[in-house]
């Protein structure tokens, strides 16, 4: 059977035997509790009402034939990560202590009894609480070793502060050290005596029993997510200079063995290029210096292939490598670090590592195979930085096996199209800046750089709103998983029940510095404030008491579509989530921009330019004879349909008023052509 037994409850009543008032029906058998279960058979049958009528999947109640031939009933659980329902909920928080006997209480029923006495809504981002208590748990653990200054290569220019100092010593411990933490399970034992089992401590989930709690070895990497301004990328880079890939460990002698083959068939030097020859390339262009796969035999053109006339290694085709890599070869491996950021930061890593390090590393743009220009894997893995961005990713994600198909064409391919060769390569170290733009899983960039393989996944970000997909990026998928887990502990920290949890969990994976802690260790002199208060034109006023009055009423708006009640007649969102979170602020935006920069919001008439005063005061104009029009239109119209109603209805007297108002309305204002009267052949009888 699928799924995992979890108390023994009842035995089958043989057909022939009489009835017996203790017995009970379950799925057209008689069954009798058994002796340790007696005692509670009401709310036993109570539980299974309730299980059968809501067809739940996590805990229900089954029979099982045995080897004997007679059947037992038991309660058992279905392993999918499905959400529990309310209703499993309520049953497994009353059954469960009937069936384990060491069963002494759990997180999700505890969360769950104080989510409902709480009457504020609850934040579903990452907020500044939770900053704050990570940095005090990292601050107790922090040993004397780690408080020491760090031993940095010469070659970096930069001097470290302290706390930049603990952060590269946390960032050396998560790669250098293997750390290995116990799933987060305990040990239930039935009251049948025979059934033993895992169950999470967070979430209605359970496994089967294994002589040892499973340990869980956590990846190197994580996330650093230092506040911005206080040099994370400064903390990269020394981190970067100070762990590089032993040189053993990626001498790719199999991949130069491999060439070295392929070049004795044919080799590249001596070559000759046939008429009959055609050109398949990743371009479609046909005239070119050209250069020979020594694997297929075809030809490429060389500047595509960014072979230079320095090159010793011999030249294989992307096709030959997209085939080798899909057949099951091993990756080629690298020392090199490759950084995923936005593209408008892209140069800026370019000019930090120059400026921080000297001499400075070997550093590639990947600008992607959509560029027509193919970087092999064998050369990515010569350098040492290697920079790209997600505009790139998005586009290299319709270059993987899942975006190709095996049909096939009608014509002959006239180009080749390649796989990747980001994903031929296992890089030494992965890193995500500003990776808070790959927090949603259904972007082409958060799943091409969830592909990359790496052995080191950093993650870099100022501003983090959810961390379950950042930490499954880097390696920690069973922290968020199942999702009811996440929920518990992080609903936990947010009531301010039982903080620990959530930070034990992201002790390891999350590194947060605020300017706020380390205040003291910035040596900046203090700051002077200066205040110029302006005062606004009779214009400037005007527009910004019509803004604020439509900016109050679209924040009243947003708030009331979000608003629970209570059963005690207060109110509260139900939960402030980013997105929320979002659209309640969008007006608190627009005002903030009217104050600063007067720019009039319209469907009809809008402007991004800075107006002056009588720009401002014609646009305004503008817009009040547009409205003016709009409710003339709307006056017009309401008389229109009084009259066609009073008509329908032969009550011509009321009619004629209404279209009598209607002309009076048009005549006075003739020249905004705001009506058009309906035609109608009324009799003067």
């Amino acid at each position: 059977m699928d799924g995992v037994v979890l108390c023994e409850i009842a035995d089958e009543v043989p057909p022939e035997s009489p009835e017996d008032p203790t017995e009970f029906r379950f799925g057209k058998r008689r069954w009798v509790f058994k002796d340790y279960l007696v005692e509670h058979q009401e709310e036993i049958l109570i539980c299974i009402d309730k299980c059968q009528n809501a067809r739940t999947r996590k805990l229900k109640f089954m029979s099982i034939r045995q080897e004997s031939g007679s059947c037992i009933l038991v309660l058992c659980h279905e392993q999918t990560h499905v959400r529990a329902r309310d209703i499993e909920m309520e049953v497994g928080e009353q059954i469960l202590p009937l069936f384990f006997k060491d069963f002494r209480g759990s997180l999700e029923f505890e969360v769950a009894q104080q989510e409902k006495e709480h009457k504020r809504p609850l934040k579903t981002y990452v907020t500044t609480k939770l900053y704050d208590a990570l940095y005090e748990k990292h601050r107790q653990t922090i040993n004397v070793e780690q408080e020491r200054s760090l031993d940095l290569p010469k070659r970096f220019q930069s001097q470290l502060r302290k706390y930049q100092q603990r952060t590269v010593s946390w960032m050396l411990g998560r790669e250098q050290q293997i750390t290995q933490v116990p799933a987060n399970f305990i040990v239930l034992h039935a009251i049948d005596g025979r059934s033993r089992v895992f169950k999470h401590k967070y979430c209605l989930q359970f496994y089967p029993f294994e002589e040892e709690i499973p340990k869980i070895s956590l990846p190197p990497g994580g996330i650093l997510a230092d506040e911005m301004g206080l040099g994370k990328t400064v903390e990269f880079l020394a981190m970067l200079l100070m762990n590089p890939r032993p040189q053993d460990s990626f001498r790719n002698d199999y991949w130069h063995q491999r060439l070295e083959e392929f070049s004795d068939e044919v080799p590249l030097k001596r070559a000759r290029i046939s008429k009959k020859d055609e050109v398949f390339c990743i371009c479609t262009k046909k005239h070119g210096k050209r250069v020979q796969c020594t694997k297929c035999h075809r030809w490429q053109h060389e500047i595509c292939m960014t072979i230079s006339d320095t090159s010793d290694v011999p030249h294989m085709c992307p096709s030959c490598w997209s085939e080798l890599v899909k057949s099951g070869e091993r990756l080629v491996e690298s020392g090199a670090t490759i950084i995923v950021s936005p593209n408008a930061i892209k140069m800026q890593w370019f000019e930090e590592i120059h400026k921080h390090i000297s001499p400075s590393l070997k550093v590639l743009l990947y600008f992607g195979l959509h560029s027509t220009f193919w970087v092999s894997p064998f050369d990515l893995a010569q350098y040492d930085v290697v920079l790209t961005d997600y505009t790139i990713l998005r586009n290299e994600i319709y270059h993987t096996t899942d975006f190709k198909s095996d049909r096939q064409m009608r014509h002959q391919q006239r180009y080749m199209r390649p796989n990747s060769p980001l994903l031929m390569v296992n890089w030494w170290r992965v890193c995500l800046d500003e990776a808070q733009m790959v927090e949603s899983n259904t972007s082409a960039a958060a799943e091409m750089v969830r592909m990359l393989p790496a052995i080191n996944r950093w993650a870099v970000t100022g501003t983090i709103d959810e961390l379950p997909p950042l930490l499954e990026f880097v390696g920690r998928p069973e922290v968020c998983r199942p999702p009811d887990a996440w929920q518990t502990v992080d609903k936990a920290f947010q009531l301010n029940y039982k903080c620990e949890p959530l930070l034990e969990l992201l002790e390891h994976s999350l590194w947060r510095t605020c300017k706020s802690k380390v205040e003291h260790e910035l040596g900046i002199p203090p700051q002077t404030e200066v205040v110029h208060r302006l005062e606004l034109s009779n214009v400037e006023s005007l527009y910004y008491r019509e803004e604020h009055l439509k900016c109050h009423e679209q924040f009243l708006a947003a708030v009331a579509k979000h608003t629970r009640h209570n059963a005690d007649n207060s109110s509260c969102l139900a939960s402030i989530s980013p997105q929320l979170l979002r659209i309640i602020l969008k007006p608190f935006l627009r005002i903030r921009q009217t104050c600063s920069v007067p720019v009039v919001f319209n469907s009809n008439v809008s402007s991004t330019d800075y107006l002056h005063p009588q720009d401002l005061l014609a646009r305004l104009k503008s817009n009040n004879e547009n409205e003016c029009k709009t409710e003339l239109r709307s006056w017009a119209s309401s008389y229109n349909g009084l009259a066609a109603i009073y008509f329908i209805k032969n009550d011509f007297p009321q009619a004629i008023k209404y279209y009598n108002l209607l002309l009076k309305l048009a005549n006075e204002y003739n020249e905004q052509n705001i009506s058009q009267v309906h035609w109608l052949p009324l009799s003067t009888s």
